[in-house]
Parts: C-alpha cells; structure tokens; sequence
C-alpha cells in the first residue's frame, strides 16, 4: 500500500508538507494545469499504475478525481 498525496484545481506545486506522512508516498504533481475531473482522474489512475495498492489524501479538484477514479474507472486506488 502506499499514500498519494494530491493537488487541487491550477494548483501551483505540491501542497503537502512531506514531513506529515510516512512512506511508502507519492506526490502527484500536475502543476498550474485546468482539466476536467475525468482528464485529471486518468492522470492519477497513470500515476498509480505501477501500485498493487494506493490512498489518496487529496485537496480541492484532486479529492473529486480521486472519486471520479474510484466510480468510473478500475485502478489500484483503494
């Protein structure tokens, strides 16, 4: 399992303090980018790919791709 940490809409980096979680991470960056939530669910499906398993602690537009991923789509997010 691991935890991918996720930005909001246009978001200009990272917005996770790395410090606050453990690994196994990943930091999904996309930055200053407008996309809808089924473009920006694929890329996070892309991102994770290579995992047995993944969460996601998400803000803003990543929390609904993150659901949009779940709903639509076979991934590894849990």
């Amino acid at each position: 399992r691991a935890l991918m940490l996720v930005h909001g809409y246009c978001s200009g980096g990272n917005v996770w303090p790395q410090v606050d979680f453990s690994q196994p991470k990943q930091t999904f960056l996309d930055p200053n980018q407008n996309r809808t939530h089924d473009q920006f669910a694929q890329l996070l499906a892309a991102a994770g790919a290579s995992r047995d398993s993944f969460g996601v602690v998400a803000h803003s537009q990543g929390g609904a791709a993150a659901l949009h991923l779940l709903t639509f789509y076979e991934s590894p997010l849990d």
